[in-house]
C-alpha cells in the first residue's frame, strides 16, 4: 500500500479531517491533500510527527509492501471468521438434507393414500349405482305382476338396507380418505372432521390416542394439538354392525 493510501487510512481510523490533521501536524490543509493525492511527499520531520501521531514508524508509512497493522488484523480476521461461516453453513446443509427428505416422503405418501381413497370411493360410488339400478328394475317388475304385497315388501326391505350402507359409506367416506400411514398433517385432518361429527351428529366416534380414550371436544382439539405434523402417524378406525365408524385409533410411529 502506498504512502498516500496509508495517511488517508490512518487519518479516517483516527476521525479526523484534513484541516485537523494539519492543525495537529502544523501544516494547511491544502498540504494533507497534496500527501493524500500522491502529489507531495512530507520531509523527515513530518515523517516523525505523522509516526509519532498515528503509532506506526517510519519504516512502515513508507515500505509499500508492509500494510498498516489495523488493515493486517482485518484481514486476519476476516479469513478466520469467513471459514468458520463456510463450515457452518455446510454443517447446516447436512443436518437438514435428511428433514427435507423425509418431510418430502411423507407428503408423496399422502398424495399416494389419498389418489387410492378417492379411487376407492368412485368405485363404491360405481356400485352402489348399479345395486340402486337392479332394486329399481326389480320394483318395476313387481308392479307388473300386479303388486304381490309379499314381493313389494320385499323389495322395500332392500331399499331400506340400502339406505342403512348408502348412509354408512357416506359416513364414512370423508374419514376414510384420511386412514393409512402418513405424516401428522393427515392425523390432524381426521380429527378436524371427527370434532364436526360429534358436534353435529348422533354418532359419536371414540379417538384413541396414546393412553388417551375420548370423544369429548375439548379433549379431542387437546390431542389434535399434541399431533406433530412432521411425524408419521398410522390412523385406522373401528366399524358398529352398519358399517359406521364407531372408534379412529391414532398411532404415532417411531422412525429410525
Amino acid at each position: 500500500m502506498k504512502f498516500n493510501e496509508k495517511l488517508i487510512n490512518l487519518r479516517k481510523k483516527a476521525g479526523l479531517s484534513q484541516e485537523e490533521l494539519g492543525y495537529k501536524l502544523n501544516v494547511t490543509r491544502q498540504t494533507i491533500s497534496k500527501w493524500e493525492l500522491g502529489q507531495t511527499t512530507p520531509e523527515m520531520d513530518k515523517l516523525k510527527e505523522i509516526s509519532n501521531l498515528f503509532n506506526i514508524s517510519v519504516d512502515d508509512l513508507l515500505n509499500e509492501s508492509i500494510e498498516d497493522s489495523t488493515t493486517k488484523k482485518s484481514n486476519g480476521f476476516n479469513k478466520k471468521y469467513i471459514k468458520y461461516i463456510i463450515i457452518g453453513i455446510i454443517i447446516l446443509i447436512l443436518i437438514t438434507i435428511p428433514i427435507i427428505v423425509k418431510i418430502l416422503n411423507g407428503i408423496n405418501d399422502t398424495k399416494n393414500e389419498i389418489t387410492e381413497n378417492v379411487s376407492d370411493a368412485l368405485d363404491e360410488s360405481k356400485s352402489m349405482s348399479k345395486d340402486i339400478f337392479g332394486l329399481t328394475q326389480n320394483f318395476i317388475g313387481q308392479v307388473n305382476d300386479g303388486f304381490d304385497k309379499s314381493n313389494v315388501s320385499d323389495v322395500f326391505n332392500e331399499i331400506d338396507g340400502f339406505n342403512k350402507n348408502t348412509s354408512a359409506a357416506s359416513f364414512n367416506n370423508e374419514l376414510n380418505l384420511y386412514s393409512g400411514t402418513a405424516l401428522g398433517l393427515n392425523a390432524k385432518s381426521a380429527l378436524e372432521i371427527i370434532i364436526e361429527i360429534n358436534q353435529t351428529e348422533n354418532n359419536q366416534i371414540i379417538v384413541k390416542y396414546n393412553d388417551e380414550e375420548t370423544s369429548d371436544i375439548a379433549e379431542l382439539r387437546n390431542i389434535k394439538n399434541k399431533i406433530d405434523i412432521t411425524n408419521l402417524y398410522d390412523v385406522s378406525y373401528d366399524y358398529d354392525s352398519e358399517g359406521n365408524i364407531t372408534t379412529a385409533i391414532i398411532t404415532e410411529l417411531s422412525v429410525d
